[in-house]
């Protein structure tokens, strides 16, 4: 049977995992991890009808293959 020692330690050791997963991560994000994000971001949207005329029509900054349209040039939005 375990004591209440073991059980304090083990609600310790939780909390204690839980502010360790609470810091953000220090490191940089590398383009494989954009790109992960971007086929999760595009895969939770998929059936959003905005999100798909935005996707066909839209501006997409996204310079990868699959993107609707590469990105726009500087002076894309200044009037002429």
């Amino acid at each position: 049977m375990a004591t209440g020692m073991d059980f304090e330690n083990t609600i310790a050791e939780v909390e204690w995992l839980k502010r360790i997963f609470a810091l953000p991560d220090p490191r940089p994000l590398r383009p494989i991890d954009r790109e992960a994000a971007n086929r999760r971001h595009d895969a939770m949207n998929a059936s959003n009808p905005w999100f798909r005329l935005w996707k066909r029509y839209g501006i997409c900054t996204r310079t990868e293959s699959g993107s609707s349209r590469p990105y726009p040039s500087p002076g894309f939005l200044s009037s002429p």
